[in-house]
């Protein structure tokens, strides 16, 4: 069996990196009514997707994604999948509950571009989680070979919030998470586990976190 991007990426980081992900997609969006839609934007191959919907269904959950390839395997896995840019979504206004994008926004060439397609296909919130430019570790390891060939390219948290046309925004909010290196030895799994969730609850160190979660809300434009 092939690995699959995150696995080769992070190594063996990648499972608690996709817990991790769950966790704040549930912890952050208000899911409680039944009929709600969903749109994930550069949805790869699926390995989010798949957690979240084992969790909870919803009216519907469509998982859209750059490459032909990608679209072929969401479909195996059972995904409504469509093949678009994350930067040209090409749904109606306010098609859309709430519009989700797990490490898609740093590898876009016009990540403000993106931000205004979100907010204008979404009808009430979004929730995006991005690489932390402002993490030092980070910002080293896309000096990398393999970094470079992905296009990782992380921006600071003010940078990622101008990406957003705020007057179209009700509140937005960013919370850094996860300290922790990609590739960790087996014997070192277990405590840089252990400090990454302390870090996350120290006030000036958790912003050194890797990972960092970016939630809005759109205004109601209605009178």
């Amino acid at each position: 069996k092939e690995n699959s991007y995150r696995e080769q990426l992070d190594g063996l980081t990648s499972k608690y990196k996709l817990n991790k992900y769950l966790n704040v997609f549930f912890s952050s969006l208000k899911l409680d009514k039944d009929k709600i839609r969903i749109l994930e934007l550069g949805a790869g191959d699926g390995e989010v997707s798949l957690l979240i919907n084992k969790k909870k269904k919803f009216e519907s959950y469509v998982a859209t994604e750059y490459s032909f390839d990608g679209v072929k395997r969401l479909k195996e896995k059972g995904f409504q999948s469509l093949q678009m840019s994350a930067m040209n979504i090409g749904f109606k206004d306010n098609s859309f509950d709430v519009v989700v994008a797990f490490d898609v926004m740093h590898h876009v060439d016009n990540p403000g571009k993106m931000a205004k397609e979100i907010l204008r296909v979404t009808n009430k919130s979004f929730l995006l989680i991005e690489a932390n430019g402002a993490c030092i570790i980070r910002k080293l390891l896309e000096k990398k070979k393999d970094y470079k060939e992905a296009n990782e390219n992380s921006y600071l948290p003010s940078k990622y919030k101008s990406f957003f046309p705020l007057e179209k925004i009700k509140k937005i909010r960013l919370k850094p998470f996860m300290f922790i290196p990609p590739r960790i030895p087996k014997a070192l799994f277990n405590l840089s586990v252990a400090f990454s969730e302390l870090t996350e609850s120290i006030p000036i160190f958790k912003w050194q976190s890797g990972c960092l979660l970016i939630y809005g809300e759109k205004k109601n434009d209605k009178k």
